[in-house]
């Protein structure tokens, strides 16, 4: 049986300054930050963090409409026993990795609500792979890659989106994982 254990961690510093990291040359212009733990908040906890070994390799080519998903808890929504998210099916909406409208961030097509900001977005494993004699065959063991990570709709007012739509778009920023090795080392 899984279990899981709350970890409160300060948002602020004792002299009241955050204590979150903001990407160094994007501060104010990326809704993308990193919070440090410490040993202390991770102590009897177990992990698998993503690591830049899991973003998108450079020669693997996404493309418009390809299946992602996004893990997160849509309002609050996930399952209460065992404290694990839900998966929710999209599509990469623009090129990747090209900025839209030169922000660091890629559209991605997906219904999506509240409790998903800050979600990681991930391509979608395949089942299937090709043999080769040509035949399909179930697949094991597909990696996922992080793609970025998910923001908020067009629907909501961005700074490169100063529309506000009447019928939402389902189209959903989601940050370039590369933005993470600004924030991290």
């Amino acid at each position: 049986m899984r279990s899981n254990k709350e970890v409160l961690v300060d948002l602020y510093d004792a002299s009241g300054r955050p204590a979150w990291k903001e990407h160094p040359t994007l501060t104010n212009t990326v809704d993308v930050v990193a919070i440090p733990l410490t040993p202390d908040h991770l102590r009897g906890c177990v992990i698998s963090p993503l690591s830049r070994k899991n973003h998108v390799p450079d020669d693997l080519a996404l493309t418009m409409g390809q299946d992602l998903m996004v893990l997160g808890f849509p309002k609050g929504l996930g399952d209460q026993v065992y404290n694990l998210p839900i998966a929710r099916n999209a599509s990469l909406a623009s090129a990747y990795p090209v900025p839209f409208n030169g922000r660091p961030f890629v559209l991605v097509d997906a219904r999506l609500h509240e409790g998903t900001s800050g979600s990681p977005v991930l391509t979608k494993p395949m089942n299937l792979a090709q043999l080769t004699d040509g035949s399909v065959a179930l697949s094991a063991g597909n990696p996922v890659y992080l793609v970025g990570i998910h923001s908020a709709s067009l629907d909501v007012e961005v700074d490169s989106c100063k529309k506000r739509y009447d019928d939402p778009l389902g189209l959903n920023c989601c940050w370039l994982a590369s933005l993470l090795d600004g924030l991290t080392s």
